[in-house]
């Protein structure tokens, strides 16, 4: 993030975030603690003395007490438990735990998603259809809405899997699923939007120009009337204020003016390189089209 300053190094959350190239940070990820062997805790001259792998201790049962070389001693294991954080993803329909951080390789529980959520899931699969390699595309090789130059690299390091440009072609629905659960319904606030209007629009758009979404969210706040002036980047999270003001919006008045700037942004680009976009301007207008007629 070379715009901002040396002293907001990882939006001043270095715990959170990483920057080890200086242009993006980077969210930091620790796979969470698995039960863990037996342990034993023993006490001499009255010190306790506890031996075990390391990690955190959340729950401790104790197996009665031995002696053992004049010092008393304790045997136990330890289980340490990770909760996720509750998240409504129902829009007033709380869904529970919708993914498993620990299990990455694995689909996100259908069983766990509000209908809304995994119809929009499923609506991303059709629009962004299955493996394209268009050598007009200047995205590249994609796959559900995964393209090549744009964010391929984030999502084999999400998965650990290796980043060859070839293996786009065997992402599951179940991997994009759990990854767009990940970087764009947590990023982008839609588990905390009320509208489904105005929910399926921002993930709609954040899938294809995810660079752009926040900026032309609160730009579409601006155009009804709002005063906001923040620097949003992809995993700054929306300020408080600013998603009360979506909260509040009429859905329809926000999709029209944020779909207005969204179609700008397409026509700029268009302007940049039309060999390459003109045959792209016509679907972008129709997607947008059709955000906006959503009910």
């Amino acid at each position: 993030m070379p715009e901002w300053s040396s002293y907001n190094y990882g939006y001043c959350n270095p715990i959170t975030w990483t920057d080890p190239t200086g242009m993006q940070p980077d969210e930091n990820w620790h796979p969470p603690m698995q039960k863990m062997g037996p342990a034993e805790l023993s006490f001499s001259n009255g010190v306790p003395e506890m031996q075990h792998g390391g990690g955190a201790l959340d729950g401790v049962e104790v197996i009665p007490s031995q002696e053992k070389d004049n010092k008393r001693s304790l045997n136990f294991e330890l289980s340490i438990n990770v909760t996720l954080p509750e998240i409504s993803l129902g829009f007033g329909r709380p869904a529970g735990h919708f993914f498993d951080l620990s299990k990455k390789d694995e689909g996100a529980s259908s069983e766990s998603l509000s209908p809304f959520v995994r119809k929009m899931l499923d609506k991303i699969h059709k629009t962004e259809g299955e493996y394209v390699d268009n050598p007009k595309d200047p995205g590249g090789k994609t796959k559900y809405g995964i393209a090549e130059t744009r964010e391929w690299k984030a999502f084999a390091k999400f998965f650990g899997i290796n980043p060859d440009p070839n293996n786009i072609q065997n992402i599951t629905s179940e991997q994009a699923d759990k990854y767009y659960l990940q970087t764009r319904f947590k990023n982008f606030g839609i588990d905390k939007i009320k509208s489904e209007k105005i929910a399926n629009a921002v993930f709609d758009q954040s899938v294809i120009t995810p660079g752009i979404v926040k900026g032309n969210m609160m730009k579409a706040l601006n155009d009804l009337g709002y005063n906001f002036d923040y620097k949003l980047g992809i995993k700054t999270p929306i300020p408080d204020d600013m998603m009360k003001a979506i909260n509040s919006v009429n859905p329809d008045q926000f999709v029209e003016k944020f779909a207005a700037r969204q179609l700008s942004h397409y026509e700029g680009i268009k302007q940049t390189n039309p060999a390459n976009y003109n045959e792209h301007i016509r679907g972008w207008r129709n997607r947008l089209e059709t955000l906006k007629k959503y009910r």
